[in-house]
């Protein structure tokens, strides 16, 4: 979906496709922070703002319970900010060299989505944290257990 989105080719590939045409490097980059981010919040909370931010977020957070438990290196907050930002940093300019290559914005690289997509890896990172003191404070209360009989 990063690369290949939906609906599939033909794309629009008319300016007026673009709406408001301000120049390079709109409607190839969206550069600044929380734009895209506070226009769909302010769409309320209905399914393609809900998509774009849930969708962005739920996608990586696989990401942060993968990358420490494949590579107990990364397992670290500092880590996987770098893992979340240079993985998300990359698909975004890889989608806008495709866009350049093929000649017109079929998809935005979008700050936001580097944004959405890293807060999605600390949610998995948080998540597996989580997971792992309760599986360690289960193994505890087992011990005690296993001391009283």
């Amino acid at each position: 979906m990063a690369f290949f989105p939906l609906p599939l080719p033909p794309y629009e590939t008319s300016l007026e496709a673009f709406g408001d045409y301000r120049g390079w490097p709109y409607p190839w980059v969206s550069p600044i922070p929380f734009e895209t981010i506070t226009s769909s919040i302010g769409l309320g909370f209905e399914w393609p703002a809900a998509r774009y931010l849930l969708g962005n977020v739920a996608a990586f957070a696989p990401l942060g319970v993968l990358a420490p438990l494949l590579r107990p290196g990364l397992d670290s907050w500092g880590r996987m900010v770098i893992v979340a930002l240079a993985v998300s940093l990359s698909i975004e300019l890889a989608q806008l060299g495709v866009s350049l290559r093929v000649g017109f914005a079929y998809r935005v690289a979008d700050v936001d989505d580097v944004i959405l997509n890293s807060l999605g890896v600390l949610a998995g990172y948080t998540a597996l944290r989580f997971a792992r003191s309760r599986l360690r404070s289960g193994r505890r209360a087992l011990g005690r257990e296993s001391d009283r009989v």
